[in-house]
């Protein structure tokens, strides 16, 4: 997810659903993709999610993040 909006086309080529996304949502006490930023899948095939307004990552270095996508 980038900004609170999924990204199909990174889902689709990483074989992830909506529902395996939901579920990291829940488990980080989210009840609405409305509710986050990012979801994140990391190396190791765990997700980060990251709270709207949790902090501010307007200077974070994503450059290196494959198939990273900034969306203004």
């Amino acid at each position: 997810m980038n900004k609170g909006q999924f990204v199909h086309e990174n889902l689709r080529r990483e074989r992830i659903t909506i529902s395996e996304v939901m579920a990291a949502l829940r488990e980080n006490g989210l009840i609405s993709v409305d509710e986050a930023q990012w979801v994140i899948l990391e190396t190791d095939a765990t997700f980060s999610v990251i709270k709207k307004g949790e902090r501010d990552f307007s200077k974070a270095e994503f450059d290196a993040v494959p198939a990273w996508q900034q969306s203004d």
